[in-house]
């Protein structure tokens, strides 16, 4: 018998390279290897969505009713806007990293749904990250009701905590992750960039 279309499940194609590290995440109890491997998850589109995102922009501008190549004023405006973002650019072509993450964050997590998720999965669900900072790294409070806000929020936590995890200048100390002490600690973070992760990798992936 013939499977009418709604019986058909929709299949997708996702990112074999992303679902390596997501993989990676689960082989491990440690919370510092699940935490990079969900980070770099996020890191994998941090060139792609800023080139993204600043072509946007470009094009915004140029094709602004305002916009006219014979004012001058209107040309350097655009020249002192890309000047800007080239100087964002690392050598590598990419962005800002933290500029980047936000812009990652912005075009593929909904904020009511992942709080949602952190609430299926966290037993302090997402009411921690508002309430509470990361203590070894100035990781911020979440604000989850402060519009787009809350994305800029969002990064600054994430990417505190994986700076701290990774670099270890002496003269950083207060902004170092140190193993065993603040373990508990990273352990609370997992569900924050598990979930971030999760969506990601559907919301990156292709209907087939």
């Amino acid at each position: 018998m013939k499977k009418s279309n709604k019986e058909i499940i929709p299949l997708r194609e996702y990112n074999l390279d992303v679902l390596s590290y997501y993989k990676l995440a689960f082989s491990s109890n440690d919370p510092y290897i699940k935490y990079i491997s969900f980070y770099h998850i996020m890191e994998y589109y941090f060139d792609e969505v800023f080139k993204q995102k600043i072509v946007s922009n470009i094009i915004d501008k140029i094709t602004h009713p305002d916009f006219s190549y014979k004012e001058d004023d209107k040309v350097y405006e655009l020249v002192t806007f890309i000047k800007g973002k080239v100087r964002d650019n690392g050598e590598d072509g990419q962005g800002n990293e933290r500029a980047s993450l936000v812009y990652v964050l912005k075009e593929y997590i909904d904020i009511s749904e992942l709080m949602d998720r952190i609430d299926k999965i966290s037993s302090d669900g997402y009411q921690y990250y508002q309430n509470h900072t990361v203590s070894f790294c100035d990781g911020s409070k979440i604000g989850w009701n402060d519009g787009k806000g809350v994305y800029s929020c969002l990064a600054n936590r994430i990417y505190n905590t994986r700076n701290a995890l990774i670099h270890s200048k002496s003269g950083k100390k207060n902004k170092m992750y140190k193993p065993y002490r603040d373990e508990m600690i990273l352990q609370k973070e997992i569900p924050l960039v598990r979930v971030i992760a999760e969506m990601i990798i559907i919301n990156s992936s292709k209907v087939i």
